[in-house]
């Protein structure tokens, strides 16, 4: 593991559960029929759940499909490594306030 990647418990707790809600959002989308009428919804949980990498493919023109597995397979995978990458930084902070700084 590189020396400036943290390692971090609850970055790990956060981004597994990040992953399970994220499959979850995914298949339902997958089985849901989307809605009725003039409105349909199909593939708005993928969208929100996948939210950064969706923006971002948004504005570069390569919006991820959440019926392919490769690009939600990447999508939750660049997903969880922010949450995990957050959530680290979050108990870096609770520890330095709550410790006194040491």
């Amino acid at each position: 593991m590189p020396a400036w990647f943290p390692r971090s418990t609850f970055g790990a707790v956060l981004s597994a559960l990040y992953i399970a809600v994220a499959i979850f959002a995914v298949a339902s989308d997958r089985r849901s029929s989307g809605g009725g009428g003039w409105i349909t919804l199909k593939g708005m949980g993928a969208a929100i759940v996948t939210l950064p990498v969706t923006f971002l493919g948004e504005a570069l023109g390569m919006k991820p499909d959440y019926r392919r597995n490769l690009d939600m397979a990447f999508a939750i995978g660049t997903c969880a490594l922010l949450v995990y990458f957050v959530g680290a930084g979050l108990a870096r902070l609770a520890r330095a306030l709550f410790s006194g700084g040491t």
